[in-house]
Formats: C-alpha cells, structure tokens, sequence
C-alpha cells in the first residue's frame, strides 16, 4: 500500500470508479500523459 496518494493514482480511481472521462486521459490514447511524463518514462502500458 502507497502511504500516500499522487495525481495519478487519483486519476486512475476516478476513471474506474466514476467514469472519469477526463482522468481516463492521462492513460489511455496515443497522448496520454503518463507516456509523456518523465517521471515515468521507463513505463509500459498496455491501455491505449
């Protein structure tokens, strides 16, 4: 368990729990923010 919650892990939860179309940007589509993020930019997905 994280011991606290980042934008993203907040974006994820809205998405699959409210249907967030707007969160569900940030990881799905060939622009989706995470795969821009540099912070993350040895990451894998699989939604697209």
């Amino acid at each position: 368990m994280l011991t606290f919650a980042d934008g993203y892990m907040t974006a994820w939860f809205m998405w699959q729990l409210q249907g967030d179309d707007e969160a569900a940007r940030a990881f799905t589509g060939d622009n989706a923010e995470i795969l821009n993020n540099e912070l993350y930019q040895d990451q894998q997905t699989s939604i697209r």
